[in-house]
């Protein structure tokens, strides 16, 4: 969260996506948090590539680059 709090301080209209999957806390819970920091989206693990991919997308904006699989590969907390 600071990492967070500090690169929009430094770099105002960065978007970053918040990944959360362990902790002392609800991964959920830090999500909430990062969201109310202003990040463009959050994706919680395990997560598949098709989960990110949108959430890439989101970030990105309407206008944005296309966001298109390289191969079917799931991302998981190891």
């Amino acid at each position: 969260m600071q990492t967070i709090q500090e690169m929009l301080r430094r770099q105002p209209g960065i978007r970053f996506i918040a990944i959360a999957g362990g902790g002392r806390i609800n991964p959920l819970d830090y999500l909430r948090l990062a969201e109310k920091l202003g990040v463009a989206g959050t994706v919680s693990k395990p997560f598949s590539t098709d989960e990110l991919l949108s959430a890439i997308e989101r970030a990105i904006g309407p206008g944005g680059p296309a966001v298109s699989p390289v191969g079917r590969m799931e991302f998981q907390d190891n």
